[in-house]
């Protein structure tokens, strides 16, 4: 895609990609365990139904799009990830990443993966139109991340820092830097990462040590070490651009003292092109319980004094432009966790409705009856459609995060532009935290439901959760992001951009409160509402009286509230959404039920999926409250 143009491949479709297969796989399933099926029907339902993104092409910054462009690029992109990605998830998992001689080498199928997906615009699809990008909105873009995400994880770890660390040199950098590298970027040629974390430092990037001393030209010379680096090296691309977090001399101490550089692995030659090798090398690649075909990299930089890097922005300015990139990583760790989670419910689902054992349960003491796929049973049915409520409502979340963040960028007012920002804020280390969380949450239950089958490999879903766990890790640990919402983002402006949100929610509320299908659910929310405000005004009074040892301890407890709360007020939208259109098409046809009309039954289905997440998972808010309202400090007096 460049320049508006939507480019359609014509890839043929690969066969099967197992070659060591359990013999009744087959027989079981009739299907490729590396095949993927992303519930499209839903992601429709929320871009088009519930968030109607459709709207933003009346806004000048979307003036070239169209909702029939925006269905077309979803279609390519279902097509892209079955075709180009899933084949490729488990041979390349199985292949992994090798670092011999100070190079590292990605499994071979990532090389054509990487190309077919320049050659097909979606490097380049979130950039603005003069570095060759087609501008989609972020809530688009969440979408096309879910697929790529869903069809190889591991694989989009290259194509996303690149995309990434583009967008913020795009909005931080100075135009001088911008030409210098962009253009490289966004073609394919160069990469991009996020260099924080260091040994002794960790999570505390206040604490790194990585200096950067200013030279005559205006440039720094740079020396330290960084690990943890995603696709810190790689041999896809030509040449890597990694933004480096370090210190000038004198700098203050703290995040304060931080700056950002562009460091690159090779020296551009002023023409476009590559010069000279800029002193950084890779010193080893991990081996990790999953993402095994992502280079997860030690770095070091300027082992011979001979690192260069340029400075974006000024000195002190650095975790001020990296957050620009860690806040946009926070929402695509959260869609990993939705993806992940989601392709796992797909494999349980398919696995129950083809998977004949035992009988009915009414006939349980009957020897002679009829023995019943276990898609009857009814505790698996409850796992499924725990698997499918939770997946469904971070889908929701991740894409109505993007979505303010695309309305940050069409507000026609001050006062539109300000509620879209404070709903982005609070909700970007939800949407991190809590799904997650919930992806692997998804991914265990889906291999529940294949009872040992499950734990074998040929099956798929163990590959999804090792390559989810991952996501509360990394990013800022998940009690990061809980410290990150109690601490500052609930607390800012004395709680106003909280009672946005909090507004936002009451909105459903008084509008629903008698409605036919849902009402005694709407209370439910309402109460489970009013305890969350209850419990922010108790930690909020832990923190006037200085207790917070105490918050810290109860952060997680108050951040899985939330992300209840707001789970369940996106479902019961949806809900409300999918019980007037499942109305409409059984007046229309009063043959039509839920289970002979797939329509019908994707809209009740969307009652029924609200209804319990509502019923099974807002208790839970009242018990947390519990536990944080306990004044329990075992934690702190106990000795280890």
């Amino acid at each position: 895609m460049r320049h508006g143009t939507v480019v359609l491949g014509c890839f043929g479709r690969s066969g099967p990609a197992w070659t060591s297969v359990l013999p009744n796989i087959a027989v079981i399933l009739g299907s490729n365990m590396s095949e993927y099926h992303p519930d499209m029907r839903d992601m429709r339902f929320v871009l088009f139904e519930q968030l109607k993104v459709q709207s933003l092409v009346e806004s000048d910054a979307f003036k070239e799009h169209d909702a029939q462009m925006y269905e077309m690029i979803l279609t390519e992109a279902e097509r892209f990830a079955k075709e180009e990605l899933a084949p490729i998830r488990l041979s390349t998992d199985e292949e992994g990443v090798t670092y011999e001689d100070g190079e590292v080498k990605v499994p071979k199928a990532f090389h054509e993966a990487y190309r077919k997906m320049v050659d097909n615009g979606w490097l380049a699809s979130k950039a603005a139109e003069k570095w060759g990008g087609m501008n989609l909105p972020m809530s688009l873009s969440s979408a096309i991340t879910e697929l790529q995400m869903g069809g190889c994880c591991s694989f989009l770890f290259t194509p996303g820092l690149t995309i990434a660390a583009a967008a913020l040199l795009e909005a931080c950098a100075s135009e001088e830097l911008q030409n210098r590298f962009l253009p490289r970027m966004y073609d394919g040629t160069w990469a991009g990462t996020m260099c924080l974390t260091e040994p002794q430092a960790g999570s505390a990037v206040g604490d790194i040590t990585t200096s950067a001393v200013r030279n005559d030209d205006g440039s720094y010379a740079i020396k330290g070490n960084k690990i943890f680096i995603s696709s810190g090296d790689q041999d896809i691309t030509e040449n890597i651009i990694h933004l480096v977090l370090a210190k000038v001399p004198g700098a203050p101490s703290g995040i304060k003292g931080v700056s950002l550089f562009i460091v690159p692995k090779f020296l551009d030659d002023g023409n476009g092109g590559m010069g000279e090798f800029n002193d950084v090398r890779c010193t080893g690649v991990e081996e990790k319980m999953g993402i095994h075909a992502s280079s997860t990299c030690s770095m070091s930089f300027g082992d011979d004094d001979k690192c260069i890097g340029w400075i974006v922005g000024g000195e002190g300015e650095g975790i001020q432009h990296m957050f620009h990139m860690m806040n946009t990583a926070r929402i695509e760790v959260g869609m990993q966790g939705v993806a992940l989670g989601a392709a796992a419910y797909w494999l349980a689902l398919s696995y129950a409705k083809e998977r004949v054992q035992g009988t009915k349960a009414e006939e349980f003491k009957n020897a002679d009856a009829k023995r019943v796929a276990i898609i009857e049973h009814p505790n698996v049915r409850r796992m499924l459609l725990d698997c499918k409520a939770v997946t469904e409502a971070g889908r929701a979340m991740a894409y109505k995060a993007a979505l303010c963040e695309d309305m940050v960028h069409v507000a026609q007012t001050d006062a539109e532009r300000e509620k879209a920002q404070a709903m982005l804020d609070i909700l970007t280390p939800v949407v991190k935290a809590h799904l997650s969380e919930s992806g692997f949450h998804a991914t265990d239950v889906a291999m529940q439901v294949h009872g040992g089958y499950g734990y074998i490999k040929e099956y798929g879903v163990e590959q999804h959760m090792r390559d989810v766990r991952i996501a509360p890790v990394y990013e800022g640990t998940n009690s990061i992001q809980a410290l990150d919402l109690i601490g500052r983002k609930v607390a800012r402006k004395g709680g106003k951009d909280f009672m946005i949100l909090m507004n936002e929610i009451d909105v459903l509320l008084n509008e629903h409160g008698d409605h036919p299908a849902i009402a005694a659910e709407v209370k439910t929310l309402k109460d489970a509402k009013n305890t969350l405000m209850a419990t922010t005004m108790s930690f909020a009074g832990y923190q006037m009286q200085g207790q917070m040892g105490y918050v810290v301890q109860n952060c997680r407890q108050y951040l899985e509230m939330f992300g209840d709360v707001v789970c369940a007020w996106l479902l019961l939208e949806q809900a409300v959404i999918g019980h007037e259109r499942a109305t409409a098409l059984v007046a229309e046809d009063g043959t039509r039920t839920p289970h002979n009309n797939a329509e019908v039954g994707f809209y009740d289905g969307k009652v029924k999926t609200a209804q319990f997440y509502a019923r099974q998972y807002l208790p839970r808010v009242h018990m947390n409250a519990a536990r944080v309202k306990s004044n329990d400090n075992t934690p702190m007096e106990i000795a280890f």
